[in-house]
Formats: structure tokens, C-alpha cells, sequence
């Protein structure tokens, strides 16, 4: 057996696993408890590595003309598993809410102990590149929970800024005078395709080999495309798009 076949059949085990976990949290998601999504999140995360251990195999076998054909599988496997990242961490933060509801009506001598898994805040310096994936995540998190407070939100809001985004100012300090500056700010769709495909131009070459160098090259590369095709553009006009900005340089 070739090693593009064993590749075939190992992308083929990963795409039953997705498939699976797709339709668990598709029916059964509303009964998980808190352990349960630990686990599933923990799985998921384990899923990744395998798939990002997967392409830089197949990067290593695969022909220039194979490339564009394979893309494609690669980028929709990734989006669903962040789909179901996603699903897991919004089932997350409702069980947070019923818990902190729970808490606040509970008995004042009454006592509850529950361990959930500790989501981190996600971090936005500045780059265009990164604003649709920031807001997603902060949007799922923190800005959709009914349990917090607008001053709650504009302490987590202004925790997640760094670098250049920190310095966003407002003339009244609310958390929704600053997240429309910010949106007004990044939310610029000419100028995130721009910066996505300056990025693409200027990824530095491997200078020798290393499985190391391929897999970062390899991720930087899917981390663009999937940020582009998330804007509904197909690969014909990333196509275009990188032919224009070779042309002006």
C-alpha cells in the first residue's frame, strides 16, 4: 500500500471521528454535564493535532497539481472542527449561567462546589488579520452572556486588548462606546483581505529541511486561507487577489 493510501485512510478514520462528535453535539448536547464536555473538548484538542500531524504528512507526498484538490478537505475538516469547538464552549458558558443563577438563589448558608473547565480570555493586538476570529470567540464567550453586567463586559472587553488595539479610546468609557470603536476601527473587509494576502507574500521560506519549519509554514498558510474563505471568498479570488498584489510588487 502507497503511502497516499494509508494518508487516505488515515484522513478517512479523522473524518468519521468529526462526523460522529458533529452529531452527538447536533442531538445530545443539551444533556452533557460539565465533565462531559471536559472530555469532549479535551478529544477535540487531540483531533487537532492529529489533523495538523496529518497534513504536514501528506504536504510531504503530495504533487504541486494535488495540492489544490486536497485544500479544500483540509480547510472544511478544520472548520468543523471548530464548529465544534464552538458548541462545546457556548454549551460551557450556559451551564456557567444556570451555575451562577443556582448560586445567587441558593440558601445564604448553603454551600456549591462544581469544577468547570477554565476558558481563557481571547487576546486582540491590532491585526485585521485576526479581528473576525477575536470577535467570534469574545462574542460567544463574554458578549452573548446574559449574566453579566456592561461594566463586567467592558472589564473582560478591555482585558482581551493588547498592542495597538489597547490604545482604541472612546469619548464615553462604556463597553458599547468601545465595541463599536473597535468594530468601526477593524471590521474593514478590503483591508483584512489586504493584510491576509500581504501575509501569504511575505511568509519566509524554509531555509532547510525541517519537520518543524514544514508544519509552521503549513499552519500559517491554512490559518490565512481559512480566515479568507471565511469571508466568502472562494479560491478563484484569493487566486486573484494574490495575482493583483504580485503584480504591484
Amino acid at each position: 500500500m502507497t503511502d497516499l493510501n494509508i494518508l487516505n485512510r488515515r484522513r478517512g478514520g479523522l473524518k468519521g471521528q468529526v462526523t460522529r462528535l458533529l452529531s452527538f453535539i447536533g442531538s445530545d448536547i443539551d444533556a452533557m454535564d460539565s465533565t462531559e464536555i471536559e472530555c469532549k473538548l479535551e478529544h477535540v484538542q487531540a483531533l487537532k493535532t492529529k489533523f495538523e500531524q496529518l497534513k504536514l504528512d501528506y504536504y510531504s507526498v503530495l504533487k504541486d497539481e494535488e495540492l489544490d484538490e486536497n485544500e479544500k478537505i483540509f480547510i472544511d475538516l478544520e472548520e468543523e472542527l471548530e464548529k465544534i469547538e464552538v458548541a462545546l464552549k457556548r454549551k460551557f458558558k450556559q451551564l456557567n449561567n444556570n451555575i451562577s443563577r443556582s448560586f445567587n438563589n441558593a440558601p445564604p448558608n448553603s454551600t456549591i462546589s462544581i469544577r468547570l473547565p477554565e476558558i481563557s480570555l481571547p487576546k486582540f493586538n491590532g491585526k485585521y488579520e485576526e479581528w473576525f476570529l477575536f470577535k467570534e470567540q469574545f462574542n460567544s464567550i463574554i458578549n452573548s452572556n446574559s449574566s453579566l453586567s456592561d461594566s463586567q463586559k467592558l472589564y473582560y472587553l478591555k482585558s482581551s486588548l493588547i498592542g495597538r488595539a489597547k490604545e482604541i479610546e472612546t469619548i464615553d468609557d462604556t463597553y458599547q462606546s468601545l465595541w463599536k470603536a473597535l468594530t468601526e476601527r477593524f471590521e474593514n473587509k478590503r483591508l483584512i483581505v489586504n493584510s491576509h494576502i500581504q501575509e501569504l507574500l511575505n511568509i519566509q521560506k524554509i531555509t532547510h529541511e525541517s519537520a518543524d519549519e514544514l508544519r509552521n509554514l503549513v499552519d500559517k498558510i491554512h490559518k490565512h486561507l481559512r480566515a479568507l474563505r471565511q469571508m466568502d471568498l472562494q479560491c478563484t479570488q484569493i487566486k486573484e487577489h494574490l495575482a493583483q498584489s504580485r503584480r504591484k510588487s
